[in-house]
């Protein structure tokens, strides 16, 4: 087996390594070994250790230049992006139990019941559709939407 070929299919399978993952790592790995395997194509009797000095030579310069730009565009997070129950606030959902001043009811969004209470204290009637407004333990605090 040609030698450019075997640098080939490390680098392939660098590549498919990469999928499972994170990190885009192995992926500068791959990278270098195909263009090693570039390399061996138009030069090939180059001695093994020099295969292995531009195999790392090009593995850094990938790590250092192309890695943090893939990085900043495959891996984009949103640091306002919010989870959990702070992904609620804002959403709509529907009256399915009496709110009123007195007594905190229930309301429903994607399926879930909540207890919910009236920002301003109005009564919201079952089949009110009601915007959350802030959650403080277990309650949501819900406004007429």
């Amino acid at each position: 087996m040609e030698i450019w070929l075997v640098w080939l299919l490390i680098g392939i399978i660098f590549l498919i390594i990469e999928i499972f993952t994170p990190g885009f790592f192995i992926a500068c790995l791959g990278i270098a070994a195909i263009l090693v395997s570039v390399f061996l194509i138009f030069i090939p009797r180059m001695l093994l250790i020099w295969q292995i000095v531009i195999f790392l030579i090009i593995s850094i310069i990938i790590f250092i230049t192309i890695r943090p730009l893939a990085l900043k565009h495959l891996y984009k997070r949103s640091d306002n992006q919010n989870t959990n129950a702070d992904g609620l606030i804002g959403k709509k959902g529907k009256i399915i139990s009496k709110v009123d001043k007195e007594n905190p009811g229930y309301m429903k969004i994607y399926g879930d019941e909540f207890m919910a209470i009236s920002e301003s204290g109005e009564t919201l009637e079952v089949g009110d559709d009601v915007e959350i407004v802030r959650i403080e333990g277990n309650k949501v605090i819900v406004k007429k939407a």
